[in-house]
């Protein structure tokens, strides 16, 4: 009399941890490396040192600079008006500091002579005296170079001083004369580029958003450096910091649903089908359990020391997978045992 038969039953993690140890390691290792699949938006939302080590930040400053330049006025900037020139000067931009000095202080450049006759020069005037005695005076202040000679004789249109440029102008002057001077000689374009790059050239992209977006805005981080990053670089660097351990756990969780995986173990093992029949038996991903070698090598194995048990091998086959048609045709003679009620398995 045939006996019912009863796999023993073993939870799903321990048929998976059994079975991943017919697979050598470069199989084992080569399928994790292709098939594990990391959450780079993760790691950027943990500002994950992988992501800042693997990202281009050459390419990232140039493109935000270059950003800044396109989108940014030069009211954007107003903070850096008077840095700026302090440190990019030259005698275009004094001439204009000096012309709105003047303009400001409603003090003339050049003081021309309306007459002719004799100079005479005290502390804040120059006059002139012509020689009916008429006498015509010029204010001057402390910044003006006096270009004649007291007693001297000049004629009309000569140049009595000239002002000469002073950083107490430079002081003097607000945000909308640096303004004017910049747009008047540098241009807009390059005092903002110029001032970009003094600011972020040096910098690394990590600094550059934290202080735009701090350290928790993970959305928008990730869709300002997402072309960045080398995500291979990092996928690399997260692969060699996997223990052994969770590499073989990831792999063993995965032969349910892989052929391959399969196959590589029935190839290394016969003895390894009882188990993988378990596993199919408890899963529903992709396998081999209908085909016929895996079937064939089932009922050998299953069967191997105890012809009788052909028939219990080949009645789980069916009840779980279906059989191969051609394991049907191989094993004819106990096809009938498979609906008959008196088969009690």
């Amino acid at each position: 009399m045939i006996t019912k038969f009863k796999l023993f039953e073993r939870s799903l993690y321990d048929i998976e941890k059994s079975l991943v140890e017919y697979l050598d390691y470069d199989t084992i290792e080569t399928y994790f490396e292709d098939n594990i699949e990391y959450d780079i938006e993760d790691y950027i939302h943990m500002n994950s040192n992988l992501v800042w080590s693997n990202i281009d930040d050459d390419r990232f400053v140039e493109d935000w600079i270059s950003d800044i330049v396109d989108n940014y006025g030069m009211e954007d900037f107003e903070y850096e008006y008077e840095d700026y020139l302090e440190n990019n000067w030259s005698d275009k931009k004094e001439k204009i500091a000096l012309k709105l000095w003047s303009y400001k202080e409603d003090v003339e450049i050049k003081v021309l002579s309306e007459n002719e006759g004799k100079v005479n020069i005290t502390a804040n005037v120059i006059t002139v005296t012509d020689k009916e005695d008429y006498e015509q005076e010029y204010d001057i202040t402390e910044y003006h170079n006096i270009l004649v000679e007291d007693e001297e004789n000049v004629e009309v249109g000569t140049v009595l001083a000239e002002l000469e440029y002073n950083d107490d102008m430079f002081t003097a002057l607000d945000d909308n004369d640096y303004k004017e001077i910049i747009e008047k000689t540098d241009g807009a374009e390059k005092f903002i580029e110029k001032s970009t790059r003094n600011r972020y050239e040096g910098q690394d992209a990590k600094d550059i958003l934290s202080e735009f977006y701090g350290d928790n805005d993970s959305k928008e981080l990730y869709n300002v450096i997402y072309n960045y990053i080398d995500e291979d670089e990092i996928k690399k660097d997260l692969l060699n910091s996997e223990d052994d351990e969770r590499i073989e756990e990831f792999v063993s969780s995965e032969i349910f649903r892989n052929i391959n995986l399969q196959r590589e173990i029935l190839n290394n093992d016969k003895y390894a089908v009882i188990e993988l029949a378990e596993l199919f038996a408890q899963t529903s991903g992709e396998n081999i359990a209908d085909e016929y070698e895996f079937q064939k090598i089932y009922i050998q194995k299953y069967a191997e020391e105890d012809e009788h048990k052909k028939a219990t091998a080949i009645k789980y086959l069916n009840d779980n997978f279906g059989l191969d048609p051609n394991i049907e045709e191989e094993y004819e003679d106990y096809m009938w045992l498979i609906d008959a009620d008196k088969f009690n398995l």
